[in-house]
């Protein structure tokens, strides 16, 4: 009698092929959020010298404009 003691081949290659999938699509969430959040929060002007870029938290807005 012979005892099997690892898992078929294909069920090795259908679990590492779902995890695959699930972490691409993971990947894809966090750098589609992130981008996203990136763009909107004008993530780009704060890379600069420009003082506009404190005019970018409504907070700063008024003391931009005073300055």
């Amino acid at each position: 009698m012979h005892l099997r003691t690892s898992a078929p081949a294909h069920y090795s290659k259908s679990v590492m092929s779902r995890w695959l999938i699930g972490l691409g699509i993971l990947a894809g969430l966090v750098m589609g959020i992130g981008g996203y959040t990136f763009i909107y929060a004008k993530g780009a002007s704060y890379l600069t010298d420009d003082p506009a870029a404190c005019a970018n938290c409504h907070v700063m807005s008024d003391y931009y404009t005073q300055w």
